[in-house]
């Protein structure tokens, strides 16, 4: 179950939130994101921004990642792209890891920090930040914190939990 906020979120990623009112809401959210950032004493050099699944006319995760760098004064690296393909949210869970690993590319000459902050807008199994950290790992990045701001409906949080978790 998501929170208040989360469900914001959601809609306004399927469409549901008039596009006027999601700047306020991704400025809200990002605000909020920056302060719990500062609070547990992070520290990146950049914010990468997991590719979205599908066209949209306005990407929540990449104007969410365009006002984190703001607040906290980070580059945001658009290195990550993801082949179009069957939205994630469709593939069933258990394929969606070897699919994914499959279709998200890193940037050509994409020059990387240490220290990345990968965000995404709604995680559901995990396997987008898993593929998308595997590749900024391979391309030379030493750490690499996942940040999301809710979980997909149909998803049980523990399940998401216990996937991050286990070794």
């Amino acid at each position: 179950m998501r929170t208040p906020v989360g469900e914001l979120l959601y809609r306004a990623k399927y469409g549901n939130l008039p596009f006027p009112d999601l700047h306020g809401l991704i400025h809200l959210l990002a605000s909020t994101l920056a302060y719990q950032i500062r609070r547990v004493n992070a520290s990146y050099e950049a914010i990468v921004p997991a590719p979205p699944s599908i066209k949209r006319s306005h990407q929540p995760v990449l104007l969410l990642a365009e006002a984190l760098g703001n607040f906290l004064g980070l580059p945001v690296k658009h290195v990550l792209h993801k082949e179009d393909g069957v939205p994630v949210k469709n593939i069933p869970n258990e394929l969606r890891a070897h699919e994914l690993e499959k279709r998200i590319h890193l940037q050509k000459g994409a020059v990387l920090p240490k220290r990345i902050l990968l965000l995404d807008d709604i995680v559901g199994t995990g396997s987008t930040l898993e593929a998308c950290q595997n590749r900024l790992l391979s391309a030379g990045a030493d750490a690499i914190e996942a940040w999301a701001l809710t979980i997909a409906p149909s998803q049980d949080p523990s399940d998401t939990m216990k996937a991050w978790l286990s070794p």
